[in-house]
């Protein structure tokens, strides 16, 4: 029997054809990875929603840490124009460098606040775009075992 280069190109495109079309997952073995992917997608989102509240927390925290910071320096001022009244000047100049140290510190603990609450609302923002490319994946998921039954 005499082989021809088309007699094996015949015969090799007969025995690939079966293996390139079992690629394709079965349905039902489809819509069980996408139930795995939208059950860790969920867990994700919970777990960005727990670190959200500890986040607003941390930052609720911060910001009356900076209001009482607020109430010493302005009772420093207080104090210094009272000092300054009674003509205690040198007095009058400590409660003056306490109350610009607080100042610096207190511009710097807002400048951290803003920085925090900028990251809060980029982490509310992402997570509520995973929430809804979840909802699409669900949404596939239903259309695709629906077509299973």
């Amino acid at each position: 029997m005499k082989c021809t280069p088309l007699l094996i190109a015949a015969l090799m495109g007969a025995l690939a054809s079966p293996a390139i079309a079992q690629n394709a997952p079965p349905p039902v073995d489809q819509v069980r990875q996408d139930n795995r992917d939208i059950r860790k997608d969920s867990h994700e989102i919970r777990q960005d929603n727990r670190d959200i509240r500890t986040d607003r927390q941390d930052l609720a925290k911060d910001r009356g840490d900076i209001a009482r910071d607020v109430t010493e320096r302005n009772a420093d001022q207080r104090a210094e124009n009272r000092d300054i009244k009674e003509g205690k000047f040198k007095a009058a100049r400590r409660e003056e460098a306490a109350r610009e140290a607080e100042n610096r510190d207190i511009h710097h603990d807002r400048k951290d606040a803003r920085r925090d609450a900028r990251d809060l609302q980029h982490d509310r923002k992402a997570r509520t775009a995973e929430a809804h490319d979840r909802q699409h994946d669900v949404q596939e998921r239903n259309a695709a075992a629906a077509k299973v039954n």
